[in-house]
């Protein structure tokens, strides 16, 4: 017998950013603040590592406890790069990251390691970029408002953020926008 879809939570693991940064980075977001571009609200800024998708709460449950064993310390990430996904010519999601930072990859190798290793099925990036979405463009958008946007896109970006902790969450959707809920974090 299959498990019902009530079983299950939308779950993901990032790394949680300080407040202060967040300010920060919600006050830099407003640039892009137009008809068509919705802001990531301040509260739900983080930067990504392995989005799971659906899960059991027993499945979450014990990958909560692996995340609260893993020995984490404060990273600092210099933040030099402001793009956009899919591609910076038909953008969907705009965000601010790096694209070379040594000790965020350590700690996406070591969260994917542990995914693997217990059978957990996640989107597996050909390459992680550590990257906090602060906007996405929906659907419909007119071209008008994306070429308003496409010189922001260029502009530079140097930012040091901190990185505080990882944690894994419970993303619940709504039309109001996603609300994320911490299940488990490292010390």
């Amino acid at each position: 017998m299959g498990r019902s879809k009530e079983d299950l939570i939308r779950t993901f693991i990032a790394f949680d950013i300080s407040k202060e940064d967040r300010e920060s980075i919600a006050s830099y977001a407003k640039q892009f603040s137009r008809p068509g571009i919705s802001l990531t609200k301040m509260e739900n800024l983080h930067a990504t590592i392995a989005f799971i998708g659906n899960i059991s709460v027993d499945e979450a449950r014990n990958l909560g406890d692996k995340i609260k064993s893993l020995d984490f310390s404060p990273l600092e990430i210099h933040i030099n790069t402001l793009s956009a996904f899919p591609r910076i010519n038909s953008p969907r999601i705009i965000w601010l990251g790096t694209r070379n930072n040594t000790e965020a990859l350590q700690h996406y190798r070591l969260i994917t390691h542990l995914l693997n290793e217990h059978n957990i099925a996640f989107d597996q990036k050909e390459s992680y970029i550590f990257h906090i979405t602060i906007a996405r463009l929906k659907k419909g958008i007119t071209r008008q408002r994306l070429e308003e946007i496409r010189p922001l896109l260029s502009t530079p970006v140097d930012l040091t953020i901190t990185a505080t902790r990882i944690t894994l969450y419970q993303s619940k959707l709504s039309p109001k926008g996603p609300i994320y809920l911490p299940l488990a974090s490292t010390p």
